[in-house]
């Protein structure tokens, strides 16, 4: 079975449970983000939804990322590379864990890789993580983070791993067969990533990592 066809599927199993259309939307954009880790747009709710006007989808996914901002948990900032960012994920379904990372003022970056990981739950929940850059247009503006680096949420299953996205060698070797380019992030970009707990209540914290590697760059002209 196709991944449309099982949205379809639950979209309809949802139907025959709530007859309110607001509520309906409501419910299809969880499952689209937490379940499938699909963006919920208007348009799209919509598309699976097929009731009332227009407007009834935009307000409900207006609602949804409102709410989905005001529940993050966790926003820390640090200025130091390559120490992690913790976010704990031990509660209900939906719940957003939100961490920051900013660059400081006179500093810049260059990144080799980023690390996310997501240990095992010892338990049903799945907890999924995508990260956002600030210097990224992003052409939704759901969260008003920046793009997201990953189309879909990262998701591991119960069992965990960690996603490990390189820009670059992990040594820089300055040659001319060496073209990689690392990620360059001038002071005051923001680089954020959430941890969702998305199918079952957490028997137990979860410790989620974010981890940022790379050098600091240095003015060579004052």
């Amino acid at each position: 079975m196709s991944t449309e066809t099982e949205i379809l599927s639950e979209v309809e199993s949802l139907k025959a449970k709530f007859g309110d259309t607001r509520a309906l939307c409501r419910e299809v954009c969880a499952l689209l983000f937490f379940r499938y880790g699909i963006t919920p747009t208007a348009n799209k709710l919509y598309q699976y939804v097929r009731r009332g006007s227009m407007n009834v989808p935009t307000d409900e996914v207006g609602k949804f990322w409102g709410d989905l901002r005001q529940r993050a948990r966790v926003d820390i900032q640090h200025p130091d590379l390559p120490d992690p960012i913790k976010a704990v994920a031990a509660e209900a379904i939906g719940t957003a864990h939100v961490g920051t990372l900013t660059v400081p003022t006179g500093e810049l970056w260059f990144v080799n890789n980023i690390q996310t990981t997501i240990p095992a739950s010892g338990g049903a929940n799945i907890i999924t993580a995508n990260w956002y850059c600030s210097l990224w247009t992003d052409r939704v503006g759901a969260l008003g983070y920046g793009q997201a680096f990953h189309l879909a949420a990262i998701n591991f299953g119960a069992g965990g791993g960690a996603q490990l996205d390189e820009f670059s060698p992990p040594g820089p070797v300055w040659a001319l067969t060496n073209k990689q380019v690392a990620l360059r992030l001038p002071a005051g970009t923001v680089l954020t990533v959430v941890f969702t707990n998305t199918v079952a209540v957490a028997a137990g914290a979860v410790n989620c990592l974010f981890q940022v590697f790379g050098w600091l760059g240095k003015n060579l002209v004052a």
